[in-house]
């Protein structure tokens, strides 16, 4: 695992190959650290359930940008003017935007973009970007880098350190149909 700062990385055409080569990372965001990859890749996407010990459950993704929701999604002008922000907006997409192990059990996907500098890594790289706390499931969220589970460190490619964050998960919001619901 190599470990950077927003410095290294920070205009630096390495990394955003490395994103779409489906490389993992431990990664800051708006409200606590999460670790990711190129959400269309099986293999890359697979490695974080593993490390997770996250079998079926779906992972959200930060979208590349406004303009590919839009083109996967029917979400209305009011919520994707909140983005970026603090949001994670369940949604059916119009087909198939991300690997089927991403959300194996449902059609559904968690889409956010997140208000942090490493979101616009993200958009330069043009690809859905798995999003989800970097624990093993039901534990602790990592807050900075001394509490990272050991197990999950061994399967990690990058690590960008901003030390620590203190932050609480996004608001998730449902569109289901003609029902918006609030889950948190």
């Amino acid at each position: 695992m190599e470990i950077l700062s927003k410095n290294d990385i920070i205009d630096n055409q390495n990394i955003i190959d490395e994103i779409i080569a489906g490389k993992i990372f431990i990664y800051p965001t708006d409200t606590i650290y999460g670790i990711g990859c190129n959400a269309l890749i099986s293999e890359s996407v697979h490695k974080i359930r593993t490390l997770k010990q996250r079998p079926d459950n779906p992972f959200s993704v930060i979208a590349p940008s406004k303009g590919w929701i839009t083109k996967n999604f029917d979400l209305n002008s009011e919520y994707l003017d909140k983005l970026p922000g603090k949001y994670t907006y369940v949604m059916k997409p119009k087909t198939q935007v991300v690997t089927k192990i991403t959300n194996p059990k449902t059609k559904m996907l968690g889409v956010r973009i997140p208000d942090n500098w490493f979101t616009k890594i993200i958009q330069k790289a043009g690809v859905p970007f798995i999003t989800t706390s970097v624990n093993i499931t039901n534990m602790p969220n990592m807050t900075y880098f001394e509490n990272l589970n050991q197990s999950i460190k061994s399967g990690v490619d990058y690590l960008i350190d901003e030390g620590e964050i203190k932050g609480s998960a996004s608001k998730v919001i449902m569109f289901d149909g003609e029902d918006i619901l609030e889950l948190r």
